[in-house]
């Protein structure tokens, strides 16, 4: 990923703030039940959906 595509996303992300929900959302609630597990099999169901997520958890 090149600085100029990374500075994109990273803009992205700020500008859609708008699109954001006007309401309180329900805080999560449960995760402290779910074992603990590495991040590599925590990214597992998302490998396929998400670009270069193995690299990132790596870096992670």
């Amino acid at each position: 990923m090149t600085n100029e595509s990374m500075e994109q996303e990273h803009l992205n992300r700020l500008g859609d703030v708008q699109n954001e929900p006007r309401r309180m959302l329900q805080p999560v609630d449960g995760y402290e039940k779910v074992p603990l597990v590495s991040i590599e099999q925590a990214i597992a169901p998302l490998v396929g959906l998400v670009p270069d997520i193995e690299r990132r958890a790596y870096i992670a």
